[in-house]
């Protein structure tokens, strides 16, 4: 059996290879090899440790994940949900800029020629020239359909996902115990297939 991991060194070490040292912080993989009778533990290409197997038996047992057929190993519970994610948060980064545009939009001055030195606050006054006009660059049509694509692209994460939104004390209204259930039945089904797996 052979497990790995990724070890930060805690200070400057001699690089296992003989090229400098490793810079502390700087991650390099750790590899245990364990049998029923010797373990060794190897850091980078260097050997740290290698004696006898305390335990007398490989003391890992691989459980899959949802095991598609025909396969080893189990399938991530992220399976399907990355490329929503990703939309999500582009979704949530557009609506983000348009709430910063219209939080504090730009000001539109005409028949100004000057109008650096005019201060742009709450209680300012303006001398402005006769004819001239200011104001705030205001939002034409209709509004963009942001939160709407947001509450799709999460209610499409949630089914996918087989997770509600109650699941994360979201339900927004009183539900009996058997109502819970059924509102929570995706996830309850989720977790008896894992089970039986």
């Amino acid at each position: 059996m052979v497990s790995r991991w990724r070890h930060r060194a805690p200070s400057p070490q001699p690089s296992p290879r003989g090229r400098g040292s490793v810079g502390r912080g700087e991650a390099v993989p750790v590899t245990e090899l364990w049998t029923a009778d010797a373990l060794s533990v190897w850091v980078g290409d260097r050997l740290a440790r290698s004696g006898a197997n305390p335990y007398g038996f490989i003391p890992f047992v691989h459980v899959p994940n949802m095991q598609p057929p025909n396969q080893v190993w189990g399938r991530s519970d992220l399976d399907g949900l990355i490329e929503i994610n990703r939309e999500l948060n582009e979704r949530m980064s557009d609506q983000a800029d348009v709430i910063r545009y219209h939080a504090d939009p730009p000001v539109i001055f005409r028949g100004v020629t000057e109008h650096t030195d005019l201060a742009v606050g709450p209680g300012t006054v303006w001398d402005l020239p006769l004819d001239s006009d200011v104001k705030l660059l205001e939002w034409q049509g209709q509004p963009v359909a942001v939160q709407e694509h947001v509450e799709r692209v999460m209610r499409t994460l949630f089914e996918i996902s087989e997770t509600p939104r109650s699941a994360f004390g979201d339900s927004g209204r009183l539900l009996s115990g058997v109502a819970l259930e059924m509102e929570l039945r995706p996830i309850i089904q989720k977790t008896l297939r894992r089970r039986a797996f």
